[in-house]
């Protein structure tokens, strides 16, 4: 399953501290909607979700400038539990990340697949 998202904002500008709490910012909370209207048709057109067992995900980040790698990982992955893609996500054994300039818009590609070990 392949998703072509925007890129999400990194971890430090996705979540705030107010009296004591976290909470997520206006920035992560309209990415993840976003998101999760991009990821739409992909979802309800696959019949086997949410994945059960061993999951490979691929990211494939398109900057327009150079930032950290993982800053945008966690909202990623939560994306797919979110979405219910996976079931949580402690099923991914397999991560790939790789980046990219790109000097149009940053954008993201996320290829999430089932693993299925043979015994």
């Amino acid at each position: 399953m392949k998703f072509n998202l925007p890129l999400p904002p990194t971890t430090n500008h996705a979540y705030g501290i107010s009296y004591g709490r976290i909470y997520k910012t206006y920035d992560c909370r309209t990415w993840e909607k976003l998101a999760f209207y991009e990821m739409q048709k992909e979802v309800l057109a696959a019949t086997e979700l949410p994945f059960t067992g061993n999951i490979r995900v691929k990211i494939n980040l398109y900057l327009t400038r150079n930032r950290d790698i993982d800053g945008s990982l966690k909202l990623l992955l939560d994306l797919l539990q979110l979405r219910r893609v996976i079931n949580n996500d402690n099923q991914i054994t397999v991560l790939e990340v790789t980046k990219e300039k790109t000097k149009k818009n940053a954008y993201v590609i996320m290829e999430v697949n089932q693993i299925n070990y043979e015994k």
